[in-house]
């Protein structure tokens, strides 16, 4: 039998191969070729490629039983082992790469884990040019939420799990999809270990033979244990994920008299020795800046909205440059600075425990008199949480979760830091201590500033901020990009490690934070190696558009600009705030309901609360919002907002209706398996989750109402199976 191989588009081998190894099972036969690692799986009905022909080269057998071949080729030892259900493929490359698995024909759609997981049509267009993007070449570490991935195939799925998520690259060109395994020098483990199950019969089959996987070799934990471990993680069921904005001492809205007000100033900054006069000489480069300002109003002026808004933003910069000139002290001073302005213009403002933004104690009661006694509440920057610890120890006493945001990726030069979480007490780590690439070039921070620093190295930093605001009552936490697929081998002298021990080295280091200081832990995306440790992962369910994309819409000209990242009022940035359309590419990848599949919460639904990325979070595209809930509703995911006094009071109703529909549902499921996930029409719109406790909710995306049997479920609108409460619209 003549073969013609075609990769990326070039001819790799034209060779003859007379017989094909095989192994036979009741069920079907294997056949194999080791020459060129091609793999077929034989029944009576069908003959399907596991894998396709790659480039020839001769293999040496070492060993042959009767259900296992051990075999050398092209500097890789090869063991292919063969069971009933499966066949096991284990590659471990001496130098170079091991490829593997080689999917070239016979498919109908490709089953990924991007983030929850997408059904992707092999003869769609729009997809194609996307993954040959997405996957050129990329870290599969990084790429793959979780270790599997399956095609279907004469309407069966082929399913692919493997053990070792590092040094992968995944590409897809020319309509082949190809995976690949890299020899690292550094790395103790250079194997991987592939079991292929052939005859697999749905999207939910797929995903469970992966869950009792990670049951077996003990990598899965229910939340049911980590809320024995912690009984805060319980307040994550049911809970709306906020992220609060504004770090502010007081706001517009809390001035109630501005010509007052500003009269008080123009008076304090008469007086050399005020209060208001010490801080502006301490603070140069506002103050120039600030007293400019001053001196174009006249005393008894009436200011209008922008004047207001900059003698307010002006007042806080101040403030905030005083409170954390000292960062040892910066609760006291954020306090006494509190008390001092209220002494001299309290009569002006509002009582004083409704001041800031965003950590305004209103916000807490506008939530309770919403009905929202459940919910996630993350600040932006941790530092918020000393300018008003008030807010914090109400919302605990409410029941609520409140975190802070934090990271340990970029580290910054001491004194150029472009965000706080960039800057560490040890200066020394920014050239000691960050991840140097094996050809000697430094990996850069987020956004190219900065460097990456090595997580061995964070640990005193984690201990220093963790001290630093464990007095404050948090009860959870967000550890940014830890649980990120993005890792590299670190080759800096007497600092090797590998990209395995840097990924430990993040649990390791949110197992710390976790279990030390008793926080319900989150991180970005959720990827599966971190799946035992958080309780929660923002990004999973949707994440965000990539680059290639995402950069038209940074462009202030453009009709899908994201928003610039400032706020008028000290509140939510535009950037979040605005809603916005999608280009046409990202609205089809990311938000049609043709390609979402709930993969990820057919695994860890009853193990991780997965929710929006807050840059794409809940409404942040306009007309998608109603697609975006009802899915929640389906996959039993949790909302997420951005928060501040105008953005709550904007979103009132949006916000409850989808509380009242999710709240109850969410606590309901959330501790039950996912059991299976179909459709219901042939146009893919009706879907239907199954759940562990016998309950179902069906989803209609049409513009139709759906019919079947007993069964109407309205156009835009869902349908609950075996609650109390049946059906209802967002």
């Amino acid at each position: 039998m003549k073969r013609v191989i075609f990769i990326c588009g070039l001819i790799l081998s034209s060779v003859l191969s007379f017989a094909l190894e095989s192994v036979k099972f009741d069920k079907g036969e294997y056949l194999v070729d080791l020459d060129t690692l091609l793999i077929k799986w034989k029944t009576m009905d069908e003959e399907i490629n596991l894998s396709s022909s790659q480039e020839y080269f001769e293999a040496k057998v070492i060993s042959k039983k009767d259900k296992e071949i051990i075999f050398e080729r092209k500097d890789s030892l090869v063991t292919f082992t063969f069971f009933e259900d499966y066949m096991s493929v284990k590659g471990e490359p001496k130098s170079g790469s091991f490829l593997f698995p080689l999917i070239a024909y016979e498919r109908q759609e490709f089953i990924l884990p991007l983030k929850n997981g997408k059904r992707v049509p092999a003869d769609d267009k729009v997809w194609k040019e996307y993954l040959e993007k997405k996957l050129d070449n990329s870290q599969g570490a990084s790429v793959f939420s979780m270790n599997l991935f399956s095609i279907k195939s004469n309407e069966k799925y082929i399913t692919y799990i493997y053990d070792n998520r590092y040094h992968n690259k995944v590409t897809y060109k020319d309509n082949i999809l190809s995976f690949s395994h890299d020899f690292s020098k550094i790395s103790k483990n250079n194997e991987i270990n592939f079991k292929i199950y052939p005859n697999v019969s749905s999207i939910a089959e797929s995903a469970k033979i992966y869950r009792k996987e990670l049951i077996q070799t003990g990598k899965f934990k229910t939340l049911k244990e980590k809320i024995k471990e912690n009984s805060n993680v319980e307040k994550l069921l049911g809970a709306p994920h906020f992220y609060i904005t504004g770090e502010v001492l007081f706001s517009i809205e809390d001035v109630i008299d501005f010509n007052g007000f500003f009269n008080k100033f123009k008076e304090e900054i008469r007086n050399k020795d005020s209060f208001l006069m010490k801080l502006l000489s301490k603070n140069i480069s506002t103050s120039k800046e600030f007293e400019s300002f001053i001196g174009q109003l006249k005393s008894n002026q009436n200011l209008n909205l922008y004047e207001k808004r900059t003698l307010v933003k002006y007042f806080n910069e101040l403030l905030y440059n005083e409170i954390f000139s000292n960062e040892e002290n910066s609760l006291e001073t954020s306090q006494n600075l509190k008390l001092e302005i209220e002494k001299r213009f309290g009569k002006f403002m509002t009582p004083i425990n409704y001041w800031g933004e965003g950590t305004s104690i209103e916000i807490l009661e506008i939530l309770n008199q919403f009905g929202i006694n459940r919910a996630w509440l993350g600040f932006h920057n941790y530092t918020m949480g000393e300018l008003n610890p008030k807010f914090i120890k109400k919302a605990t006493d409410m029941g609520y979760l409140v975190g802070a945001y934090d990271s340990y990726k970029s580290i910054h030069l001491k004194g150029k830091e472009k965000w706080n979480t960039a800057s560490f007490q040890d200066e020394t780590l920014f050239d000691s201590s960050t991840i140097t690439l094996e050809n000697g070039e430094k990996v850069t921070g987020f956004n190219g500033f900065g460097r990456e620093l090595n997580p061995k190295f964070s640990f005193d930093e984690v201990s220093y901020r963790l001290n630093r605001f464990s007095k404050l009552r948090f009860n959870s936490w967000f550890v940014d990009t830890d649980a990120v697929g993005e890792v590299y081998d670190d080759f800096t002298p007497g600092n090797e490690s590998d990209e395995e021990e840097q990924i430990n080295q993040r649990i390791k280091r949110m197992e710390l934070i976790k279990d030390k200081y008793n926080l319900v832990i989150g991180s970005e995306d959720g990827d599966d190696f971190a799946a035992s440790t958080i309780s929660y992962a923002h990004g999973i369910f949707t994440g965000i558009v990539p680059w290639w994309i995402y950069k038209d819409m940074k462009n202030p000209n453009s009709d899908y600009f994201m928003g610039r990242y400032v706020s008028k009022d000290g509140g939510v940035p535009e950037y979040f705030e605005k809603e916005i359309l999608l280009i046409d590419e990202a609205d089809y990848i990311f938000y049609n309901e043709l390609f979402n599949i709930p993969l990820y919460q057919l695994v860890y639904n009853d193990s991780v609360v997965g929710t929006n990325h807050w840059i794409f979070h809940t409404l942040k595209v306009k007309n998608r919002q109603e697609d975006i809930a009802l899915r929640g509703i389906l996959y039993n995911v949790p909302p997420m907002y951005h928060l501040d006094r105008k953005t709550l009071k904007e979103n009132k109703d949006k916000i409850t209706k989808h509380f009242q529909n999710f709240s109850k549902l969410h606590r309901e499921l959330v501790l039950e398996e996912m059991v299976d996930f179909c459709y219901l029409t042939e146009d893919r719109l009706v879907q239907k989750t199954t759940f562990s406790n016998g309950k179902e909710i069906i989803v209609n995306f049409s513009e139709v109402p759906f019919y079947q049997n007993n069964i109407k479920v309205d156009k835009k609108s869902f349908l609950l199976i075996n609650f109390k409460k049946s059906k209802d619209k967002l």
